[in-house]
This record gives structure tokens, sequence and C-alpha cells, in this order.
């Protein structure tokens, strides 16, 4: 992540990223540098030890600062820059975590997942005539949705054995032996508990926030080849959850998705504002949301095609995604909404390169 940020945004914004922070800037650096699959990832991430997960790298000088008045600015020190790459490599960490793809978000993922992971506790310990457990999920909506589909379940045996079948397919459709091994790891049945990242940091000897990323990914492909099996569609079907709304206007927080059903109605930002009771930067973060979240949103009432040329010769020029550089460079010709929508639209018009 450093990598890719450049210097040009504080190694916080790694952790805002990582951990899903909902602020304009979090969300429009996870479209604008590629970190679509690390968005929520890691959402009890500490913030100490993310410090000092930093801390380290920079006495052990594999990071440096850009400049002595911007410390959290940090670059990889050029001469630890090909182990690096060299790790990359040799662990696939670019596969194996999703960073080279774009797909299911991690809020969708983690419902998937515990639905799933509480469906195999009650079918195991259904098998075993063992009634009462300590469920694993602490989540309430998750907790209904699997009592309601154990309800509806009238042959209990044959819904096991189905279940069991289909979650074998779609381990069997995985693309790396790795994602089925962790995510089997993680489930929890009777007399069987499933392994913490703890454990499996020591098993694997990976870093715990490595594992995780990796068991993300596995989990993201177990839903995605989910949502064409038939047993497994109920699982893998996420409406709605986490704050975000699912339908067409696909990850948008509740507040984006009320200020974009006023801009369907007309309303300019000023007036949005004054109606929400919200300041016009706060509707402005809304508007950056929205395009980086729907590609077929219209930019063009606040940016016209000309401005937008220039503000992306600009970058190109400076090769710089710097938003206060780039207003430097023009000046008054454009404002900071006009350069954070430029680079955003861009970012999603182009695949990103991958790290190799």
């Amino acid at each position: 992540m450093i990598d890719k940020l450049n210097g040009e945004r504080s190694v916080q914004g790694c952790y805002y990223i990582l951990t899903g922070k909902k602020s304009g800037q979090a969300i429009q650096d996870t479209t604008l540098f590629g970190f679509q699959n690390w968005y929520g990832a890691l959402p009890h991430l500490e913030r100490s030890s993310f410090d000092s997960c930093v801390q380290q790298l920079k006495q052990e000088n594999k990071v440096v600062s850009v400049d002595a008045s911007k410390a959290s600015y940090v670059t990889i020190q050029p001469a630890y820059y090909a182990d690096v790459i060299q790790q990359w490599k040799s662990l696939d960490l670019a596969q194996r975590s999703g960073l080279q793809s774009t797909s299911l978000p991690a809020t969708q993922v983690f419902t998937f997942w515990r639905r799933l992971q509480l469906w195999m506790q009650v079918c195991s310990h259904h098998i075993n005539e063992h009634a009462s457990f300590q469920p694993i999920v602490s989540d309430l909506e998750s907790k209904m949705w699997v009592k309601e589909k154990w309800r509806r379940t009238q042959d209990k045996v044959e819904g096991i054995r189905r279940f069991k079948g289909a979650l074998r397919d779609v381990f069997e459709q995985c693309t790396d032996p790795l994602f089925p091994s962790l995510c089997v790891s993680r489930l929890t049945g009777y007399g069987v508990a499933g392994r913490t990242f703890q454990q499996l940091e020591q098993l694997y000897d990976l870093p715990e926030a490595v594992l995780r990323l990796f068991w993300l990914q596995g989990a993201r492909e177990c839903m995605q080849h989910a949502k064409s099996h038939p047993d497994l569609q109920p699982f893998a079907k996420v409406e709605e959850g986490d704050g975000v709304l699912k339908d067409k206007h696909v990850g948008l927080t509740l507040s984006a998705f009320e200020t974009l059903k006023y801009l369907d109605q007309g309303f300019d930002l000023q007036a949005i504002a004054y109606k929400r009771g919200l300041k016009v930067s706060t509707i402005e973060d809304h508007v950056v949301e929205i395009a980086s979240k729907n590609p077929s949103f219209s930019v063009q009432p606040f940016l016209p095609s000309e401005v937008l040329e220039r503000i992306l010769n600009v970058s190109q020029k400076l090769k710089t995604k710097k938003l206060s550089v780039i207003k430097t460079e023009l000046g008054s010709q454009v404002t900071y909404l006009q350069i954070r929508l430029a680079l955003v639209k861009e970012a999603i018009r182009h695949v990103h390169k991958p790290i190799s």
C-alpha cells in the first residue's frame, strides 16, 4: 500500500482504508489507488498495532519520510524495494490478497461468511444430536437469518447433505489451494473449534494481517462461486447490511445514498446541504463516493469535459495524484471537487497496473 500511495497520502490513509473508515478521503483513495478489495478488510485492526508496524519499518530503515516536515508521508526505501518485490512474488501476495482484482466488497463477504460459518455449526450439532451450543457468530442479523433458514428447511438431513456437497464443489473451484485450507480451518463444528488467526499465524509462519487478507480473498472467491450454486445462492444473496445499500448503487453509505436521491431530483449541492443540515464539503464527499461506486454516474454537471482533460493532463505531466499539487498548478481554473472527480473517474476507467 505504501508503494502504491508513493508518498502522496499519509501512511494513516492505509489504516483508514483497511479499517473501512466511512470518510470521503478514504472512500476516494480506495478507488483512486486501486484498494477496492482491501477497503474494510481489517475492521478490528488496532491503531496502536498499525502505528507500531509503521514505526518498526522506519526503525529498520525500510520506509523513509518524504520530507522532515511530513513524517507521516513515507515511501519504500529504494534499497529495500527489491526485497519487497521478491516477497510479493514468493508469496503471490498480489493474487492471494485480491489486490489485482475488484469484485465483492469486504462487508458483503463478511456477511456471507457469518451465515456460512453459523450454518455449518448448526448442521454439525444437529447431526450429533446436540441442540445446545454457543453460537460462533455474535451478529444478531446473521443469527436471525440462519434461524429462519433452518426453520424453513423441512428435511434437515437432506439439507445438510446437499450443503456439504455444495461446499465441496465451491472449494474445488478455488484458484489457489491455500484458500479452501484457510476457510476450512476457520470453521467450527461439534467438538471442533475453528482456528484463530493467531494460531494460523504460527501454523503458516506468516503475519496475521497477511493471513487475514488471504482468508478474505478465499472467502470472496467462495462467495462468488456460491452465487451460481443453487444450494448456496441464499447465503451469497447479500442485499444490504453493514451500513451500505446493495442495489444498483453498490457500496454507498446510507448518507451518500440520501444525497444521490436529491441529486436525481435536480437539487444542486448547496440546496442539498441546506435541506440535509450538512456542510457543502460533506455533500461533495458524497458526490465523490457516488462517482467512485457507480461508473454510470455522470459527473458532467460538476466537471465539464474540457476541465477533466486539463486536470488529467496536469496529473500525467507532473506524475502525481496529489490534490494540492494539481490545484497549485491550475489555480482558480479548477476546484478541489473537480480534481477529485477527475482522478476517480480516470482510476475507474483504467485497469490498475499490478505490482510485478
